[in-house]
């Protein structure tokens, strides 16, 4: 008798079938498993590009700021010394105009004590002059009389000529005959009064006079 063996075929089919769903079942997780990694390296790129890109981002944005903290603190530094350029010249503006205001000061004191000593210096001159003036007037008055009172005298005199030297003297400083000299055989006048004193310019008080 021939054993049966169309169990065994069937299990064998049933093993082979398994087999072949299991290869299928492994193709499909090895296909997902190449998709996933596939998915995952792709995401893990991407990962990759965007923190590389945030670093670079990062980066960046400390480069900018420290260049812009650079040229903030370039500008700060420019601003200060800017302002104290401009302090400095206001402090050299400020001891300018002390200095004219001293000079003009010193100028206006120089000036008053300088227009004081003028003035002084041309009140003593002109006090000098005046009392010059006067000096000489009086010298002059002091000569005139002298001069008239020799004249007086020598007109008083019996000599003609001495008459006639006296009436000149007189002349000179205002007073004496007028006329011609007097003649020696009239007699001569005198004085009223002998001891009033002569007035120059008076005719009337020259004893020679004709009466």
């Amino acid at each position: 008798m021939i054993p049966d063996i169309t169990a065994g075929r069937g299990a064998l089919a049933a093993m082979v079938q398994n087999i072949g769903n299991l290869a299928q079942a492994h193709a499909h997780l090895a296909r997902v498993t190449s998709d996933t990694q596939g998915h995952l390296a792709n995401m893990a790129s991407k990962y990759h590009n965007l923190a590389l890109s945030a670093e670079q981002f990062n980066y960046q944005k400390e480069k900018d700021a420290k260049e812009h903290g650079l040229k903030q603190a370039a500008f700060e530094q420019q601003q200060a010394e800017h302002a104290d350029r401009l302090d400095l010249e206001k402090a050299r503006l400020d001891l300018a105009k002390r200095q004219q205001n001293s000079q003009e000061k010193q100028w206006q004191q120089s000036f008053g004590f300088n227009k004081q000593q003028a003035d002084r210096s041309y009140g003593l001159e002109k006090q000098r002059t005046r009392a010059d003036v006067a000096y000489k007037g009086a010298q002059t008055a002091n000569t005139n009389a002298d001069t008239y009172m020799r004249g007086f005298i020598a007109s008083s005199s019996t000599d003609p000529q001495t008459m006639v030297y006296g009436n000149r003297l007189m002349q000179q400083v205002g007073g004496g005959f007028k006329g011609t000299k007097p003649s020696l055989k009239k007699p001569l006048q005198l004085f009223k009064d002998p001891k009033a004193p002569p007035k120059f310019g008076d005719y009337s008080l020259n004893p020679m006079e004709r009466g």
